[in-house]
Formats: C-alpha cells, structure tokens, sequence
C-alpha cells in the first residue's frame, strides 16, 4: 500500500529510500468517472523547483487502483531531503486534475 499523500504533497526522503507515494482522486471524480491510467503522469521536483522527475521517479512505476495513482520514488541527495511529487489525473470525461 502506497503511502498516501496530500495535493501538493511534498514527500521527505533518504537518498537510499525506496517506496511508492500516491494521491487518491475519489473526491474529485464525478460518479461514474474513472481515471485514465495512460493520458495520468507524475512528477517531482524539489522544494525549489528544479525537475527531478527523471532522478526521483522510478520509471514506469505510475499505476491506478482504482481512484488512486500511486508511483515508487527513489534516490535523491542528501542536502535536498524533501521533494514535491505531482500527480496528474485525466478522466474518461475529459477532466484534469
């Protein structure tokens, strides 16, 4: 199970940390909507901005259950501890969040 995470979350990790973080849509979906695991996307950056995605983000890693996305973050330097992961839902109707 995927630690959970607040929009925008911002995720504290270890450079030799290895786990999944997600962010739950079930709020946002209107009933009936689902999410669209291949049009969905994750990023990260640090607190500062710079794109990490490619450094932080195991790749590949974005899966769906449901209303959920979840993505396995690792790596990371030890004088940036903490990193914002973005999660980008797109529905079967055409909404972003």
């Amino acid at each position: 199970m995927a630690n959970r995470i607040e929009k925008p979350p911002i995720v504290q990790k270890q450079p030799a940390e290895k786990f999944d973080v997600g962010a739950d849509f079930a709020t946002d979906l209107a009933s009936g909507e689902t999410i669209v695991l291949d049009s969905s996307s994750v990023i990260a950056s640090t607190t500062h901005g710079s794109d990490v995605t490619e450094a932080i983000i195991v790749a590949n890693s974005l899966t769906l259950a449901g209303t959920q996305l979840s993505a396995w973050v690792q790596g990371g330097t030890v004088a940036e501890r903490y990193y914002k992961v973005s999660f980008r839902a797109v529905t079967d109707q055409g909404r972003t969040f």
